[in-house]
């Protein structure tokens, strides 16, 4: 079409110098001032502007061109791959994924049982933290009680060997006391035995010296007394007896003088009482102590119950990871967070990503329309965005500078009618699939108003085309221009005292 312009516009340039000729100038070609016969214009005349177009329009098709070639290209190496990654071919791949999704479906379904079991698990853990801990409190508490009990039954242990002692051979401490109060008394009697000796001796020598003294008051000799003394007999009995006397107070002085008597003198008196007491307080220790071990044994026996029904559920728990480990395998595969993903693109993506390339396709015309063959939109898999994981990432082609950047560095205007061609293009391929369902109404709302005129032109060429295709197509706008281009409209009007009114113009 391009060739057919240029030999339309060649043919024709003689009509179109004669309609550059004016009166008194000179002709571009003979330099006459005189046109008596210019060259008359031709059906179908085309323009300078039209063969540009034309121009353009063929570069844009050559463009396209190399762009499905290379797309073609590139789909068939991505199907090499896949059936590479997935060990069959497509129809092989639709059945694994048929049987990927019962799989996925199968392990939703044990999914509750494995909570249930890690629910009930958690339970078990937190009810053997608790027993833990109250065990360790018993055993402490054990600890202290057996401590003191053993404090205790060491002063028991020290009064009893007290006591023991005390006693020392007796049959009982009243026994002793008994006879340590015969000791007593014996020693009371002795020491007045001691001090009537003494006084007897006093007596004695006293009487001695009154012997004396009446002696001489009588003028006698000092032997002469002896007429006066006891037969040898008498005198021996008597003898006798003071040795006896003298021996008895020597042995009562010794007994007095015995360390033990001394210490038995000494001692307080044992308070029976008391250390009956004690020995009583040492009986409920040990019978407190005997209770606690009987709750120290309880409680170990709840925790090896409770150890036997945790490692039962943790049986139950492996035995349900191990069951379900093929099935989590697959569905690692198909959510893509598994290493067997070696796209790492989840199985959902692969279906969307064939859906955005019929999008991309039916929207990219229209693109390329409106941005006069400057823009393309194509799939990638990184766009910086959080779908870089999912594969549907999307690039724009700036065809003026050859190169290929993010959606996010496009103008207010350019993003604006972007999205329109991808809208447009969904709805296609929507209207295409649906089984004859038709997205026959549509509604943009705003947007316009960062459109340059020629743009906005564009823009209203490609909603002219939906309309003419059977389409309603309704615009929500507050840019004038476009009120002069379409004819049905519903205005909405302020009121002076408030509130709107609608006005329908057809």
């Amino acid at each position: 079409a391009a060739a057919d312009g240029h030999d339309l516009w060649i043919a024709q340039s003689a009509s179109a110098l004669a309609r550059e000729l004016e009166e008194d100038a000179p002709c571009p070609v003979c330099g006459s001032t005189e046109h008596p016969n210019p060259a008359p214009a031709a059906d179908g005349e085309i323009t300078r502007e039209q063969v540009a177009a034309l121009d353009q329009a063929r570069d844009r098709a050559e463009a396209a061109l190399r762009d499905a070639q290379a797309r073609h290209q590139d789909l068939v190496r991505r199907i090499a791959q896949l059936n590479e990654v997935a060990g069959a071919p497509t129809p092989t791949l639709e059945t694994e994924r048929d049987r990927a999704a019962e799989l996925v479906a199968t392990l939703e379904a044990l999914s509750p049982q494995i909570a249930d079991i890690e629910a009930a698990l958690a339970q078990e853990r937190s009810r053997l933290d608790g027993l833990t801990d109250a065990l360790t409190r018993a055993r402490e508490g054990a600890a202290s009680l057996a401590s003191t009990l053993q404090e205790r039954e060491s002063a028991l242990s020290g009064a009893l060997a007290r006591v023991e002692a005390e006693r020392s051979g007796f049959a009982s401490l009243t026994e002793r006391a008994a006879h340590l109060d015969e000791c007593a008394h014996r020693t009371a009697a002795l020491a007045g035995a001691c001090a009537d000796w003494d006084n007897a001796r006093a007596a004695h020598a006293q009487a001695q010296r009154s012997l004396a003294d009446a002696l001489e008051e009588q003028g006698l000799q000092a032997d002469s007394w002896r007429s006066f003394l006891l037969p040898l007999p008498r005198l021996e009995a008597l003898e006798a007896r003071v040795e006896a006397h003298d021996k008895e107070l020597f042995a009562a002085r010794e007994a007095l003088a015995s360390e033990r008597l001394t210490r038995a003198a000494s001692a307080p008196t044992p308070h029976v009482e008391a250390l009956t007491e004690a020995s009583r307080r040492a009986d409920e220790d040990a019978a407190s102590a005997a209770r606690a071990s009987g709750i120290l044994e309880q409680h170990c026996a709840q925790l090896d119950a409770a150890r036997t029904s945790l490692e039962q559920a943790l049986d139950a728990l492996t035995r349900a990871r191990e069951q379900a480990g093929p099935i989590r395998r697959l569905a690692d595969i198909a959510a893509a967070s598994g290493p067997e993903n070696l796209a790492s693109t989840p199985l959902a993506a692969w279906v969307l990503i064939a859906r955005l390339e019929d999008v991309l396709a039916a929207a990219n015309p229209r693109l390329e329309r409106i941005s006069s063959g400057r823009y393309q939109l194509v799939a990638v898999s990184d766009d910086g965005t959080s779908s870089r994981k999912s594969g549907l990432g999307l690039a724009i082609v700036d065809h003026d500078t050859d190169a290929v950047r993010s959606p996010r560095t496009l103008s207010g205007g350019e993003t604006f009618y972007t999205s329109l061609a991808l809208a447009l293009g969904l709805a296609d391929v929507v209207t295409a699939e649906a089984g004859g369902v038709e997205l026959r109404t549509m509604f943009i709302d705003e947007g316009f108003g960062s459109l340059d005129s020629h743009t906005l032109a564009l823009v209203m060429e490609q909603l002219q085309a939906l309309r003419c295709a059977g389409r309603t197509v309704g615009v929500i706008s507050h840019v004038e221009e476009m009120a002069t281009q379409i004819a049905d409209q519903i205005q909405v009007r302020p009121l002076p005292e408030g509130g709107s009114t609608l006005q329908v113009r057809a």
